[in-house]
């Protein structure tokens, strides 16, 4: 080993170098080639050296390059440096033995060192930071032993740092034990940790300080725990229940400062002035929940850390500072609170007769009246209690909760006529009704909306309003009221939000005129021949041959009636006859059916209908074997004018319209056949439109009509068909009769429903007293007439019905 050898080489692969690490060793060499064959490593020198140092110079230069070496006393495992510590067995080198002795340093080994005077744990927190990759470092705090995996090199390195960290505390420390005679020794321990382990030993780190239990031992390999570095902790209090003792290990200084403490504040008798109990008579709320209240307020931490009393209704509000510097910390550990439920009181103990004062307070405000949360009735005046509670309860509604609002309608509900109907037969019947909620006319769908889908998870965002979730509302239907439930500083805000809904609806008067025109157009002309003479169908129109008292009447032989051209035949005639020549022109002729008015709110639909019930047979039931009757059913079935129409307020106070106009009739032309009865058919016209009209303008729907055309020609046998002659032997009637409904709509959009009887329904009143004055007349003719003696009537005079009321001097 003491030849000298020459090591100079560039770039060498790893697995070049295995031959001469076994000659100079003479030990086998175990590599990992798939780990090491890539490597190559270096060693420029022009020196020759011993074999010693030259086989040291490669194992440096292996771990330059990530290679780790572990020798023992047979073999040499050769690995990349952070696998070694699965290479087995290494060589371990306990505290006794100095790394500082070894010449190579690129063997990895396992090194223990020993800590004498500090923690271990305070020099492996400076040490770790500093070690490379491929090495382990841990801690072994019961044996204050630190142990390292590494190469020699780094546990030389190691062991300098530690021989100049493990030396005897800088600080002088002593220990003594209080005896408390007044203060409890918790409280007093948790005040001198607050106080004082950030300052004490001139530390300028504050730790937390160590609370030992004076019954469990200390191994004794185990060094004072207040050596060591700059940072050591220096202040050590245990706590003796028994004996209700604190026993403080620290420096002079500070032992002195806490002793001085204990003796002038805190280890001092309670005062005279005032007892340190109290009871409180609660009148209003809970004493648990006045007790649990106190106890979140005055606890120290607010965690809950307080302990529940004897029968489960004591806490003593106990605990530390601990360093905590929250509100509750100067009222924290100062009483001790019990509540019976039974007698509806509080008892407090405090050490301080003083902190009754500001306690007192404190009670008198929890307990009072309750006077926030309570349901508050909001009267409407205009609008519909369920309506409203919908829309708020859907609008302020949590997300993934509550219920959607109804629909509103949309389109036309149609003319049901089978609906229309009484249900009894009737010869005539009218009906009007306006503001219709037909469950045909509207969708009677419920609207969703996208915040009542639960969706969870992250990324959920948060409502947009303070209100969201945090009220309800419930109908009043029978009073048109809302109760309203929130927290009192929302209350206000939802029961404005009611009020701006809580707005009249506008209303629309619908007027209708339903007017049938008749454009008619007959002509008749010639000779008609019969016994007694014929009529004419219009007097106003007809030319007469004589008169009705001595018509021109022939019998026998008569000349001379026809012009000379055909005086060439002699006509007789057996009976007698008059000779009509008329020429009929009938002129047009307009009948008003109906003149309806509605009145409707906007977006509701009116339904006008007009007409009879008529009954049809819908079957018949015989009783069969058992020999009873034949029972027959019917159905009454509507047939007249309807008029439907929903009208739309728009911005600009337009009204935008759907009308639908269906007349129906019945025609007993047409039968069909049911049973032994034959029912007739119903004849149906129907129209449906949308408009948009300005307000009080007036649409005009046409076309719905029906024309007929009559030919007629009546005439003498033979002499009627030949040319000329039928002039004279024959009549010709030519009728032809158009008939068309003509439909006027006027809306007039109303704002104030106040308005209605002074302005809309004038002309109604109006046409009232028109019709009452013969009345009246009448019957006080009736009274004279038949010498009725009726009671004179005393007091004010009624007020005339037909004079509408001044809201302003209404009771």
């Amino acid at each position: 080993m003491t030849e000298l050898v020459l090591v100079n080489f560039r770039e060498a692969k790893a697995e070049d170098l295995f031959p001469f690490i076994v000659e100079c060793t003479g030990k086998a060499v175990l590599p990992r080639l798939a780990q090491v064959r890539a490597q190559t490593i270096s060693v420029i020198s022009d020196k020759p050296v011993t074999r010693l140092k030259a086989l040291e110079l490669i194992f440096q230069a292996f771990r330059l390059n990530d290679i780790g070496v572990v020798e023992t006393d047979e073999l040499i495992m050769v690995d990349m440096l952070t696998n070694v510590g699965r290479l087995q067995p290494a060589m371990v080198l306990g505290p006794s033995v100095d790394v500082l002795q070894f010449e190579e340093n690129g063997q990895v080994v396992i090194k223990i060192f020993l800590v004498r005077n500090t923690r271990a744990q305070s020099i492996f927190d400076r040490l770790s930071p500093s070690l490379p990759d491929y090495a382990k470092i841990d801690v072994d705090a019961n044996s204050n032993q630190i142990i390292l995996e590494g190469d020699v090199g780094l546990a030389k390195r190691c062991q300098e740092i530690i021989n100049v960290l493990d030396v005897p505390p800088f600080a002088d420390t002593r220990t003594e034990t209080f005896r408390l005679r007044n203060a409890d020794a918790t409280v007093i321990a948790d005040s001198i940790t607050a106080i004082f382990s950030g300052s004490s030993g001139g530390s300028s780190t504050p730790r937390a300080p160590s609370r030992q239990n004076p019954r469990q031992g200390q191994n004794p390999n185990q060094p004072p725990a207040s050596g060591g570095g700059a940072d050591a902790p220096t202040l050590v209090v245990t706590v003796l229940a028994a004996t209700n003792s604190v026993t403080v290990r620290s420096d002079n200084d500070t032992i002195a400062r806490i002793g001085e403490l204990i003796t002038t504040s805190w280890d001092i008798p309670p005062t005279k002035n005032g007892a340190i109990f109290k009871s409180y008579d609660l009148a209003y709320t809970d004493p648990i929940k006045v007790r649990d209240l106190l106890k979140d307020l005055l606890e120290s931490g607010s965690g809950g850390n307080a302990q529940g009393g004897r029968g489960g209704g004591a806490t003593r509000l106990a605990g530390g500072g601990g360093g905590d510097s929250g509100a509750d910390v100067a009222v924290a550990n100062i009483f001790r609170i019990e509540a019976y439920p039974d007698s509806n009181r509080l008892l407090v103990v405090t050490k301080t007769p003083d902190n009754f004062v500001w306690l007192d307070e404190l009670i008198a405000k929890i307990d009072t009246p309750l006077t926030v949360g309570m349901p508050m009735n909001v009267q409407l005046k205009y609008a519909s209690a369920v309506a409203v509670a919908e829309i708020v309860n859907a609008l302020l509604a949590e997300s993934g909760s509550g219920s959607g609002i109804l629909a509103p309608e949309e389109g036309l509900g149609g003319i049901d006529f089978a609906a229309a109907g009484g249900g009894t037969i009737s010869a005539d019947s009218g009906s009007t009704s306006g503001a219709t909620d037909s469950s045909s006319g509207g969708s009677g769908a419920t609207i969703e909306f996208p915040w009542q889908n639960a969706r969870g998870g992250e990324g959920e965002a948060t409502e947009v309003s303070a209100i969201v979730g945090k009220s309800r509302v419930v109908p009043n239907a029978g009073q048109n009221s809302l109760l309203v439930l929130a927290t009192p500083e929302i209350q206000e805000a939802v029961i404005t939000l009611i009020s701006q809904l809580d707005q009249p609806e506008r209303q629309v008067m619908i007027s209708a005129i339903l007017a049938e025109v008749e454009l008619g157009d007959q002509f008749a002309m010639g000779i008609q021949f019969g016994p007694t003479g014929l009529a004419p169908s219009n007097p106003n129109n007809a030319v007469v041959i004589g008169t009705s008292a001595d018509p021109l009447n022939f019998t026998g032989a008569k000349d001379n009636i026809f012009p000379s051209v055909l005086n060439v035949s002699n006509f007789s005639f057996g009976v007698d006859a008059t000779v009509i020549l008329q020429a009929l022109q009938r002129d047009t002729s307009v009948r008003i059916l109906q003149q309806p008015r509605i009145f409707t709110t906007d977006n509701k639909e009116a339904v006008f209908f007009a007409g009879q019930d008529v009954p049809f047979l819908t079957g018949t039931t015989t009783g069969g074997s058992t020999g009873g009757g034949t029972t027959s059913s019917f159905d009454q079935i509507a047939v007249g004018i309807g008029l439907n129409v929903r009208p739309r307020i728009t911005k600009e106070k337009n009204v935008a319209m759907e009308i639908e106009v269906l007349l129906s009739n019945v025609n007993t032309a047409t039968t069909l056949n049911v049973g032994d009865s034959n029912n007739p058919t119903i004849d149906r016209r129907q129209t449906n439109t949308q408009v948009t009209v300005k307000n009080n303008q007036t649409i005009v729907i046409s076309g719905v009509r029906v024309e007929s055309e009559t030919n007629e020609k009546n005439g003498f046998p033979i002499l009627g068909n030949i040319p000329i002659l039928d002039l004279f032997f024959s009549n010709k009637n030519e009728t032809a009769a158009t008939k068309e409904l003509l439909i006027f709509i006027t809306p007039s959009v109303v704002d104030n429903p106040d308005e209605n009887d002074t302005n809309f329904n004038a002309d109604d009143r109006e046409r009232l007293e028109v019709i009452s004055t013969p009345l009246n007349a009448k019957g006080k003719s009736l009274v004279q007439q038949h010498q009725l003696n009726l009671p004179e009537k005393t007091g004010d005079a009624p007020v005339d019905p037909l004079a509408p009321i001044d809201p302003s001097i209404a009771p």
